[in-house]
């Protein structure tokens, strides 16, 4: 069955794409054009569209659409949906009351209710609307068509107007502060006063904000159009062995990007293959086809190696198979396509719609609150990495690492990682390593509104720098007569709050606290692992703006330095908790290879002209048992001490062959003191953990790279984890300068995946090339540190092909290499360092520009397009590049004509119908 109406939209399609049998909303029509392109060409594709739009406009006259009072749907349980979720407000409220939650746990829940109230009552309002006038209601039609409006405004109509916004400082970071109570009416019912004045605050809100953001995003657009604009497709291919590795893209558990979609349009790096039949599927080189990149991903291949234009090492420019597709033909890209100047516009034009979006929905807080628990999607075997779990009182695994990650294995091909859970601390872990589970089963569990401390020991607890108004406060709670502990930020530097538990045997374990963590166990209470020791509260209010995305981009893009930034590991390793200093607690990395005690004993450390060595004294050291004068003697491998007085006893000492001997020959020594013990010497860049006078047992680590954290900080890693190179030790944003240790391409992919994220949560799509031929300008340069036989100087700041260029030419008379470090440098740095001086002093900070280039004497080639357009040259894209020119001036030297040439390079006369007119 079909409709009249689609009768006629039929009438207009290229009858190669086929009927169309379906309704048509928001991307109906963008398939279709992408299909009608496919079969019938983009000649064929563009009459088609115009014939839709006439279509279009001569029934919409006739059909009269309109926006009526009357389409307004109220959904009828709406008062019975708001009343229940008052009730379950007013049960929060008596919770707190009684003291069983904090201030912030209450706000945090009541906001929470609200939210998928508000929700609730969308949906219900969204169905009726739906069905109201079998379908045709013409406020849902103007929805659903994607012509006018969106689900948060329509909920505004007829649903409830949900929670507002309090406007915070500009400037301000962090979550934006949301009115806990929210306003239940509709724009149909009207609001009640006190509702009403609520509401101004979000609509002043999103005009004040739109004017401030659109000077921001246009800017920003001409940063990057100014970084980017000499990145032109310039060669066929690079020949590069390099690329990336593309799997499916995931945020917390769910899927943002399947791997179909990021790998269509690629160049494969490497042939795939097919993991069971061992076939070919697209050989190295090769263009991955939408139908291809759909096939790999239902084959089940989990990584593809791509070229990217990340990897590509194309002196001038991006070479053709390392950019792939040209996304606005879908065909490869071609020789001479201004791809910089189409991503600096691909990225800074959704800036200012986002910008814009804030007042669209006039200030009402959207929703992101997080599912508390995860299960698996998939039959499969369970393997754990990097997990650190305790067991619990109640025989439950909680993991005290938030390092740890839980695969989904193939029960049939062991190889394959079908899904990857990241296991938070303080989640309960349903299952256990090894296990075959079916779908849906449940892997983790945890608690969406707090942060918990988990113990990781079993004990009797004790309160360490605890001090009244100086680590912690008492919040006097009216209700319960009790009093809340919480910790605060230390007035002094030297006295950080930490529990201390202290086992059966004597052990103690050292926990150190966060601040605003709330206290949950007594002073001197027995506490067994896994409990919970306090917590601090853990806001589920995410705001949807990109004030705080703009800002965020900008930095990024700049390779700013962030405030307060996370302590990153440079180095694999164990991970040793410190004591405390008075700047704040000194976190230890230990690597692999590093020094651990070989057998228990007690430390000492001993200071010598190369600096401190680390003595172990296990029960095998030997100690003195009279005092004395030193005498050391050798036989063969034996050493002998001797301790001699004039007027009392000699006695010799003979000391264990792997020992060596700690006291100096001639010095008096007294008596109960250790003559011998295993000698360590610190590894470089490392300090030791151990002090003199510490108990060790075996495997404990000695020493380690040093990280000091601030205090007031929150450390994130534990007791015992194994951290990688480029792991966070304590909170706050990551630093990209501080990844490069990492290597270049993972400080590059984070900071794609930073900027992509920014722009997803708007609900904006832009393709992850834009994003990567603006980063491969950020890391062109590099640093001389030393300049071997070539021509740089140290410290000079130039191209890293240039380097690399000239090293290859060194190499073969035989010379010495230059040493370089990479730099990672903002794009307006990058845009002031271009080879071109025109350029540079067209951006910004003219006459520095001018005079250091007239000093210099430096000489501009005019290859950028910038610079050609000052000087009024012709561009070097299109028609204009070399390349061209070149195939031009060979056919004037045969002695073509002019209407030659341009027959030969243009198409021909015979035009056939489906061929592209406009596509050269």
């Amino acid at each position: 069955t079909t409709t009249v109406g689609r009768v006629l939209f039929n009438q207009v399609i290229p009858p190669e794409v086929g009927y169309q049998n379906a309704t048509f909303d928001k991307g109906g029509p963008n398939d279709l054009a992408m299909l009608s392109y496919d079969a019938a060409g983009q000649h064929r594709t563009a009459i088609m569209l115009d014939a839709i739009k006439d279509l279009g406009f001569s029934y919409a006259t006739k059909a009269g659409v309109t926006f009526s009072f009357a389409d307004i749907v109220v959904p009828e349980r709406q008062d019975e949906i708001i009343e229940e979720a008052e009730g379950e407000v007013k049960k929060v409220f008596d919770l707190h009351h009684k003291g069983g939650i904090t201030e912030n746990e209450r706000v945090g829940r009541v906001v929470d209710l609200w939210k998928k109230t508000t929700v609730k009552v969308t949906d219900e309002m969204m169905e009726e609307l739906a069905k109201n006038r079998s379908g045709l209601n013409s406020i849902y039609l103007m929805y659903k068509s994607g012509a006018r409006g969106s689900k948060d405004q329509i909920k505004q109509l007829g649903g409830m107007r949900g929670l507002m916004d309090k406007p915070s400082k500009i400037g301000a970071t962090g979550g934006v502060d949301v009115i806990e109570t929210p306003i239940k009416s509709n724009f149909y019912e009207g609001l009640t006063v006190l509702e009403y004045f609520v509401s101004t605050h979000g609509a002043r809100k999103g005009l004040a904000d739109t004017a401030l953001k659109t000077a921001d995003a246009g800017y920003l657009t001409r940063r990057l159009v100014d970084v980017a604009q000499n990145a032109i497709i310039t060669e066929e291919d690079c020949g590069t062995v390099f690329g990336v590795h593309m799997s499916i893209l995931k945020e917390g558990n769910d899927v943002v990007q399947s791997l179909a979609e990021r790998i269509q349009g690629r160049t494969a790096l490497e042939d795939v293959i097919d993991p069971i039949t061992g076939r070919v599927l697209v050989s190295a080189g090769e263009e991955i086809t939408n139908k291809m990149a759909r096939t790999i991903q239902n084959h089940g291949i989990i990584d593809v190696h791509v070229r990217s234009v990340l990897t590509c090492e194309s002196e001038r420019g991006i070479c053709a198979k390392c950019y792939g597709r040209n996304l606005a033909t879908q065909k490869p890209v071609s020789i001479g396509d201004p791809v910089g100047i189409i991503a600096a516009q691909s990225i800074g034009e959704p800036g200012t719609q986002l910008t814009l979006r804030t007042f669209h929905i006039g200030g009402a807080a959207s929703t992101a609150t997080e599912l508390a628990e995860a299960s698996s999607s998939h039959d499969a075997i369970v393997k754990f990495d990097r997990m650190n779990t305790v067991t619990n009182k109640q025989g439950e695994m909680v993991s005290v690492s938030h390092l740890g990650k839980i695969h989904l294995i193939d029960p049939e091909d062991k190889k394959t990682v079908l899904e990857e859970y990241k296991v938070e601390y303080a989640a309960t872990v349903h299952v256990q390593d090894g296990d075959l589970i079916t779908k849906n089963t449940k892997l983790l569990s945890w608690d969406q509104f707090n942060n918990p401390l988990i113990s990781s020991a079993e004990g009797v607890l004790s309160y360490d720098n605890f001090i009244k108004d100086i680590t912690y406060k008492e919040e006097y709670n009216d209700i319960t007569f009790s009093k809340d502990i919480t910790i605060i930020e230390s007035k002094d530097r030297k006295k950080q709050p930490q529990f201390r538990i202290v086992a059966d045997d004597g052990s103690a374990v050292l926990i150190p606290l966060p601040a605003g963590l709330v206290i949950k166990k007594e002073d001197g209470a027995y506490v067994y692992t896994g409990d919970i020791l306090g917590q601090t509260s853990r806001m589920t209010i995410k705001q949807r703006d990109i004030t705080g995305g703009l800002p965020r981009v900008q930095d990024l893009f700049e390779a700013r330095v962030p405030k307060d930034k996370a302590k990153i590991s440079d180095i694999n390793g164990r991970v040793t908790i410190g004591g405390l200093k008075k700047a704040g607690r000194d976190i230890f990395v230990t690597p692999s290879n590093g020094l651990f005690a070989p057998a228990d004993g007690k430390i000492m450390i001993l200071t010598t002209d190369d600096g401190p060595r680390i003595v172990l004294l296990t029960n095998k050291s030997v100690i003195t048992k009279n005092d004395g004068k030193v005498t050391i003697s050798t036989e063969g491998r034996t050493k002998t001490v001797t301790v001699s007085k004039r007027s009392g006893t000699t006695m010799e000492y003979k000391i264990p062959r792997n020992m060596e001997v700690i006291v100096e020959d001639g010095k008096r020594v007294k008596k109960d003191v250790p003559l011998c013990g295993l000698v360590f010497d610190i590894p470089e860049l490392q300090e030791n953990i151990v002090e003199t006078g510490d108990m060790v047992q075996k495997g404990q680590a000695l020493a380690g790279r040093k990280y000091s954290i601030p205090s007031g900080k929150r450390i994130i890693v534990h007791q015992g984890d194994y951290v990688e190179s480029g792991d966070a030790l304590s909170d706050g944003p990551l630093d990209p300068h501080d990844m490069l240790v990492k290597g270049v391409i993972e400080a590059q992919t984070m900071i794609l995946n930073e900027i992509q994220e920014i722009y997803r949560k708007q609900g904006v799509k832009i393709d992850d090339k834009h994003v990567s031929v603006i980063i491969r300008q950020m890391f062109k340069k590099v640093r001389i540190i030393d300049p071997g036989n070539t021509s740089f100087l140290e410290g000079e700041i130039v191209d890293k092909v240039k380097v690399e260029r000239e090293n290859r030419e060194v190499m073969q008379f035989g010379k010495e290499q230059a040493h370089f470090e990479q730099l990672l440098l903002g794009i307006t740095k990058t845009s002031l360092l271009t080879d071109s001086w025109l350029s540079s002093a067209s951006f910004q900070e003219t006459t520095k520009v001018l005079t250091k280039a007239a000093i210099e004497g430096s000489v501009d080639r005019l290859e950028g397009l910038k610079e050609s357009i000052i000087l009024g040259h012709r561009i070097p894209v299109g028609t204009g590049t070399k390349l061209y020119n070149q195939m031009i001036s060979k056919a004037v030297a045969e002695g073509k004509t002019t209407a030659d040439i341009i027959a030969e390079f243009a198409h021909s006369d015979v035009q056939d119908e489906t061929a592209d007119i406009l596509d050269f």
